[in-house]
């Protein structure tokens, strides 16, 4: 089987199934975004859900330190005995309206707590901050507008963040020293303010006793007693998946779930807590062996295997095609094996036919004459149509040579003119029998290497259509000259011609103008497709020249290619 139609079936079946494969990635990847999208949507609200909880939880608790504050006594003793009876508030402060610390009073005898607390809460007051310090004020009413800034200057250099901000009455955050310190702040009817330092640990366990119970929790840089808050619950074992709330650098703070990264890694999907736990995230990890995520890859599966069903259905509809083009080229082979066959067989008693012929011919020629003048005429009827039949079948075998290569023309030194003229004469008495007078103008009288054979060949083509077809044709004319390295031959009638759409046609094998045949005209459609095949090979072309109303044929033959070829 030829290559070409073994590619082209291939890219049949190859084309449709790129182009499904394409089409079916695409429609996976989008798929895969969607599950995605909608994974990433559901986890964000679980997520969401949980900050609710903490929100609700902060503001809870600042509710009621600022019910508690506003009932006690404003006096140091008072709120010393505060601070020791709520284990929410790490330090209770009180300001004058200009933002300055009554209690505890930096000139006033302090125990040990309360000085460290004006250390830490160093940023509030007016005066130098330290460098290691930063601020955040934000959340709640407005203060008074003639009330100082009780945050006092700005901290510049520190390498936490904190965003400037104005301070407001509510929550008071600041940063020392990687921890985060977090006030509640009331303005007081007779003027001025008071305020409570939350106790950091006693505010995430009231965080953790709102978050879902595991069985895996664990709490980093948490004491034991945070641990000891939360009941042991049984989780499924195919949660593969992880919550958890860290801080500002990042540690975790708490987490459930019964995945446990052995190794630091980006959550799939995170957020940050509202304000003044901010600094604080939520985050959502899963393996990569998750259920989850292993959804997101089986989208591919129905995919694979339907393109590998619409491939094996395309490879099969291909086999099936490949089989019967392969079937039928066998028995066109088998066809033109035995067409052959059947030619050679034929050539052989008709050359016989042929050479009898012509022996008789020469034998009893002139007596058969004075015996029956008709005899004559019949063994010339013989000798044309055994003429004929040799073309044929030359014809014939020289068409199925052609496709396996095996007509390389061969050349030899000779006088084009001779051929032409010996073309001719042959069919001479036949087209003087249709009233048809070859006339031939030569001026190719030199030694030129050509192959005689395809000339020949070429010729009788040409002039065997005029014989047939050529209606009304009363003269044929022949005209051979030299132009550089070519030899031309015009071959040209006074026929009705040929329809210009239709003169390259006539070229294409088995082409016959069903409509310019005469009575009891017949061909095989294969003789001008072999008179420009040979033309071709013999490095030149068989044109049909443009004309109103005759046949004008004309045959170029490269002889300085034939020159080279026969010199070597």
């Amino acid at each position: 089987m030829r290559r070409g139609p073994v590619l082209a079936l291939l890219l049949l079946i190859m084309l449709p199934l790129a182009l499904l494969g394409g089409l079916g990635i695409r429609l996976a990847r989008d798929e895969e975004r969607v599950l995605e999208l909608t994974l990433r949507h559901q986890i964000e609200g679980r997520l969401g859900d949980l900050a609710d909880r903490i929100s609700r939880r902060t503001a809870s608790t600042r509710a009621n330190l600022i019910d508690a504050l506003l009932e006690i006594d404003h006096d140091p003793e008072s709120m010393r005995r505060f601070v020791r009876r709520e284990p929410r508030v790490r330090q209770v402060f009180l300001l004058d309206s200009a933002g300055t610390p009554l209690y505890p009073a930096p000139a006033a005898p302090l125990s040990v707590s309360e000085r460290e607390f004006l250390d830490r809460a160093q940023p509030m007051w007016k005066g130098p901050v330290e460098k290691s310090s930063t601020r955040r004020a934000l959340h709640g009413p407005p203060l008074d507008s003639g009330m100082k800034d009780p945050m006092g200057p700005q901290s510049q250099g520190s390498s936490d963040r904190a965003p400037q901000g104005q301070s407001t009455v509510g929550w008071i955050v600041w940063t020392r020293d990687s921890r985060i310190h977090i006030l509640v702040l009331e303005a007081l009817e007779g003027g001025g303010f008071i305020g409570a330092e939350i106790e950091n640990m006693r505010m995430l366990a009231d965080i953790i006793a709102d978050l879902p119970d595991t069985a895996t929790a664990r709490s980093y840089s948490v004491s034991p007693y945070l641990l000891s808050l939360k009941t042991a619950a049984t989780v499924p074992s195919d949660a593969s998946e992880r919550f958890a709330l860290t801080d500002s650098t990042g540690r975790i703070l708490y987490q459930f779930g019964t995945f446990d990264p052995r190794e630091p890694r980006n959550p799939l999907v995170a957020r940050s807590l509202d304000y003044p736990l901010d600094s604080w995230r939520l985050r959502y990890d899963v393996p990569d062996s998750a259920p989850g995520a292993r959804n997101l890859n089986r989208v591919h599966l129905p995919l694979l295997l339907g393109l590998a069903s619409v491939g094996l259905g395309l490879m099969a509809l291909g086999g099936f095609v490949f089989r019967e083009y392969r079937r039928d080229a066998i028995e066109a082979a088998q066809r033109v094996t035995f067409v052959n066959q059947v030619s050679h067989e034929l050539k052989t008693p008709l050359t016989n036919i042929r050479m009898y012929t012509e022996l008789l011919t020469e034998r009893i020629g002139e007596n058969l004459l004075e015996v029956d003048p008709k005899a004559r005429h019949h063994l010339d009827v013989i000798a044309d149509e055994s003429q004929r039949l040799s073309r044929l079948i030359t014809n014939v075998l020289t068409f199925s040579r052609r496709h396996r290569d095996e007509n390389s023309h061969r050349s030899q030194s000779g006088i084009i003119d001779e051929t032409i003229e010996s073309t001719i004469e042959i069919f001479r008495p036949s087209m003087q029998k249709r009233g048809i007078e070859p006339r031939f103008e030569g001026t190719c009288r030199n030694p030129l290497p050509y192959d005689p054979d395809a000339l020949s060949q070429i010729l009788g083509n040409l002039l065997g259509n005029v014989e047939k077809y050529a209606t009304g044709t009363r003269e044929v004319r022949i005209r051979s000259r030299v132009v550089e390295d070519q030899v031309i031959v015009d071959v040209e009638d006074d026929g009705p011609g040929i329809a210009l759409h239709q003169r390259e046609a006539v070229f294409e094998p088995f082409k016959r103008l069903s409509e310019r045949l005469e009575d009891g005209a017949a061909g095989t459609g294969i003789g001008l497709t072999i008179a420009r095949d040979l033309a071709r090979r013999h490095g030149g072309d068989l044109v049909m020249i443009a004309g109103d109303s005759t046949a004008h044929f004309q045959l170029t033959l490269n002889i300085a290619t034939t020159r080279t070829e026969a010199q070597s």
